[in-house]
């Protein structure tokens, strides 16, 4: 499955790369791409939406189902 999620709090590219390392690290990602300008992540696999979001926690990102 591929999912969209809304992400806050990045200003930067390397904002946008911890969020996608965050986002790859969750069991069943296959693959998660951030854009910083529409500050959207696309996250691909057969994962745990709860668990993508999660993943975020403790950085000054947050995510949300689209």
């Amino acid at each position: 499955m591929t999912e969209e999620f809304d992400i806050t709090g990045m200003k930067c590219q390397g904002c946008a790369d911890t969020v996608a390392s965050k986002m790859q690290a969750v069991a069943g990602v296959t693959s998660a791409t951030v854009d910083l300008a529409a500050k959207t992540a696309t996250v691909s696999g057969d994962f745990d939406a709860a668990a993508v979001i999660a993943s975020l926690d403790g950085t000054p990102y947050s995510a949300a189902r689209k």
